[in-house]
C-alpha cells in the first residue's frame, strides 16, 4: 500500500506522531510495514538509536553490527578479514543505515561490537583484544563518516576512545546536543595517567574547536591522583565556553573542588544561558560553590546529587562543609540564606537527591524573595 499523498494530514504532523512513538520499539517495527513513507520515518528513528536500551538477551542484537558491517565497503571488509574476523561477502543493504545515526554510545556501541564478535567468530578468543579494537575502529569510521545528525554522544572511559582520531569525527559532532563524558583515570603510573590526560585534553579540544550548539552537558571524571583534575580543567573549561546554548551543566564535585577558580569562569562563561545545574559527590564547598552562582540570572535547577552526606534539608537548613573553611556556619535559617546572598539568587527549586538515589528532598524559592521555603 502507498501513502496517499492526497491525505488530508500534513507531513510534518506524520513526523511529530513518528516522534513521539520515537521510544516504541515494537509500534515503530509495525509502521515498517504499512507502506514505503511509514517504513521511511520508522527506519530513520530505529537506526537513530540503536546503541540505547541494548537487550543483551536476545539473539538478534548481534544483528545490529551485521548490517553495519554489510554497509562497509569491499576494501574495509577485506582489513577485517585480515585481522582474523570471517567476514562474509554480501550486497550492501537497501538503507544506508549508518547515516541515520544521531546518539553514539560507545558503551552500548562496544557491548555490540563484543557480542557481534562471539557469535561470528568460532575462534573469537585468538587475538580477541586486537580483533575488538580493529573492528571497532572501522565501523565507528563508518558511522562518523556517514551520520548526519548526530546530536547525542555518550563516552565512557573503558570502551577506548579510538573513534576521536577519525578525521570524520570532528565534522560529525558539529551539530551535537548533548554530551555525557564518563571517564576514570585508572592507576598511579606517570604513563598511565599522562595517556589519559592527553586523550581527555585532545577530545575537549576537538570539541572546543567543532561544537558550538550543545544544550546538555554531563561530565564525571575522577582520579586516584588529585592533580590530574587541574591537568584537564582548562581544556574543559574552553570547551563549554564555546557553547552558546548551554542549558544544563552536571559535574562530580571532585574535579571543581580542586579547580574554583576554573570552575567559576566556567559559569561566568555560561551564567545568562544556563538553566540547571548540577553537582555530583559529596559536597565540602557549597558556600564557594553558592557565591559563583550568584550572576546565573537564569538558572532555575540547583541539584546536589552525592553518595555521601552532603546537604541535610530538614525543618532547617544543615550543611555539610570542611570546618576548617567555613566554621562558622551552624544550623540556622536566615543568617545562611544571608551569608551566602542566596537572595540575590532567583532559582526556582533547589534538589537535595538521596543516596540511594529513590528519595528526592527539596528546597523551593519564588522569584525575588529572601527567604527558602519547604
Amino acid at each position: 500500500m502507498e501513502f496517499d499523498i492526497k491525505s488530508s494530514i500534513p507531513f510534518e504532523c506524520y513526523d511529530e506522531i513518528f516522534y513521539q512513538l520515537r521510544n516504541d520499539r515494537k509500534t515503530l517495527h509495525t509502521c515498517m510495514f504499512v507502506n514505503r513513507y511509514f517504513c521511511s520515518l520508522a527506519i530513520t528513528l530505529l537506526w537513530g538509536t540503536p546503541f540505547e536500551r541494548i537487550n543483551l538477551e536476545s539473539q538478534k542484537t548481534h544483528l545490529i553490527i551485521s548490517v553495519y558491517v554489510n554497509s562497509l565497503v569491499d576494501e574495509d571488509k577485506s582489513y577485517l578479514r585480515l585481522a582474523g574476523i570471517p567476514v562474509e561477502s554480501s550486497e550492501a543493504p537497501y538503507f544506508n543505515y549508518p547515516e541515520f545515526l544521531s546518539s553514539f554510545n560507545s558503551q552500548g556501541f562496544q557491548l555490540l561490537i563484543e557480542r557481534w564478535l562471539m557469535l561470528i567468530d568460532p575462534n573469537y578468543h585468538v587475538n580477541y583484544q586486537s580483533k575488538i579494537i580493529y573492528a571497532s575502529y572501522i565501523i565507528s569510521n563508518l558511522l562518523f563518516a556517514s551520520t548526519k545528525k548526530l546530536e547525542s554522544l555518550k563516552y565512557f572511559s573503558h570502551n577506548g576512545i579510538h573513534f576521536i582520531s577519525h578525521k570524520e569525527f570532528a565534522y560529525s559532532i558539529s551539530h551535537l546536543v548533548n554530551l555525557e563524558i564518563t571517564y576514570f583515570a585508572e592507576g598511579n603510573e606517570s604513563k598511565l595517567l599522562q595517556s589519559d590526560e592527553d586523550k581527555l585534553n585532545n577530545l575537549f579540544n576537538t570539541l572546543s574547536r567543532y561544537t558550538f550548539t550543545i544544550k546538555f552537558v554531563k561530565i564525571n571524571i575522577s582520579s586516584n591522583d588529585s592533580s590530574f583534575y587541574t591537568r584537564i580543567i582548562k581544556s574543559i573549561s574552553n570547551f563549554i565556553a564555546h557553547q552558546f546554548n548551554l542549558e544544563e551543566l552536571s559535574v562530580n564535585e571532585t574535579l571543581i573542588s580542586v579547580n574554583l577558580l576554573e570552575f567559576e569562569n566556567i559559569i561566568r562563561s555560561q551564567e545568562i544561558n544556563l538553566k540547571s545545574l548540577t553537582i555530583e559527590g559529596k559536597l565540602k564547598n557549597f558556600a564557594k560553590i553558592i557565591k559563583v552562582l550568584r550572576n546565573c540570572t537564569n538558572l532555575e535547577s540547583l541539584i546536589f546529587d552525592g553518595k555521601e552526606d552532603r546537604i541535610i534539608v530538614e525543618d532547617s537548613i544543615m550543611i555539610d562543609v570542611d570546618d576548617r573553611e567555613c566554621s562558622d556556619i551552624k544550623m540556622r535559617k536566615e543568617p545562611i540564606i544571608e551569608e551566602f546572598e542566596f537572595n540575590q539568587l532567583k532559582i526556582g527549586n533547589i534538589y537535595c537527591i538521596e543516596d540511594d538515589g529513590q528519595q528526592q528532598q527539596d528546597l523551593e524559592t519564588t522569584t525575588g524573595i529572601d527567604s527558602l521555603v519547604e
